[in-house]
């Protein structure tokens, strides 16, 4: 029971840190969502955009994301995303910085406590193996 409490704080903490990674440019969406659907191709840029972000969310959660890619790869994606944004790009860097501002909140709140839950479910696992070489071998 203790394991899955910890496995359950270690969710909590990973949700934590992704709610405060994108709430900042979730915020100004919602703010400024009049802007951004005022016109059909601002309203494509913004979808496009989002798409762009799903995407790269999903590699990034099922642990796809290539690590080191080749700088053609790297030109060519930034090249469509910057197409994709054009009629957004006004507020690209409003986004981008909200974007930063969520990362790094992220980082500060998150990064110490899930390092540590992380060592600790570590830990665990490492104290039921010993325990189970030991009744194995008949110490006990």
């Amino acid at each position: 029971m203790k394991k899955s409490k910890t496995k359950a704080a270690l969710a909590a903490l990973y949700t934590g840190s992704f709610l405060t990674s994108i709430a900042p440019v979730v915020t100004v969406i919602a703010v400024n969502w009049s802007d951004y659907v005022s016109t059909p191709s601002r309203a494509v840029s913004l979808a496009s955009g989002g798409a762009i972000a799903l995407i790269v969310l999903g590699m990034q959660i099922l642990g796809k994301t290539p690590k080191n890619l080749h700088r053609l790869v790297k030109y060519a994606f930034v090249t469509v995303a910057c197409w994709a944004v054009y009629n957004i790009i006004d507020q690209l860097c409003l986004l981008v910085t909200c974007a930063f501002g969520g990362e790094l909140a992220s980082f500060m709140a998150f990064t110490v406590p899930i390092d540590k839950f992380k060592e600790k479910l570590n830990g665990e696992k490492i104290v039921a193996v010993v325990k189970e070489e030991e009744t194995l071998s008949g110490r006990v």
